[in-house]
């Protein structure tokens, strides 16, 4: 695209001093390079976006490296390594067949659980509630990373 240097070439397009953006990279009245020039436009150096804190790097989809975009994020993550996505599921089968026999050992024993199923269905709800509480993670859950 050539160079256009006469204000009659821009075709009924007008230009007010009001509207320019002086600033880095834009300067007006030979306040720069050029002392004839009326208008002086440079490419900007635009220094790359900052890497996110590791504590959010999980987090990050997009990090905003372009300069007209924001950065995105997942809203929730899950914590739970691949081992405790399948122990999540197999303790929730396991519960459902803990609960199965306790109620079969009560009502045999008339309300006296002597199976021990008791024990073992306390540890496997209580590992299955520690679990569920790092499968789904909201970001704005933690104020700090929120912050951050």
């Amino acid at each position: 695209m050539p160079v256009v240097r006469d204000i009659s070439d821009y075709n009924e397009r007008l230009w007010w001093q009001s509207d320019l953006p002086v600033n880095e990279g834009c300067s007006l009245r030979g306040s720069c390079a050029n002392p004839d020039a009326w208008l002086e436009v440079r490419k900007q150096s635009i220094p790359p976006a900052p890497q996110p804190p590791s504590q959010l790097k999980e987090w990050v989809l997009e990090p905003g490296s372009e300069p007209d975009k924001a950065p995105t994020f997942h809203s929730t993550i899950s914590l739970l390594t691949p081992a405790e996505t399948r122990e999540h599921q197999t303790l929730s089968a396991r519960i459902v067949s803990l609960r199965t026999e306790r109620a079969a050992a009560l009502a045999q024993d008339l309300f006296s659980d002597n199976s021990g199923t008791g024990d073992e269905l306390a540890r496997a709800e209580e590992r299955w509630r520690f679990l569920e509480a790092r499968r789904v993670v909201a970001f704005d859950a933690d104020p700090e990373r929120v912050a951050l």
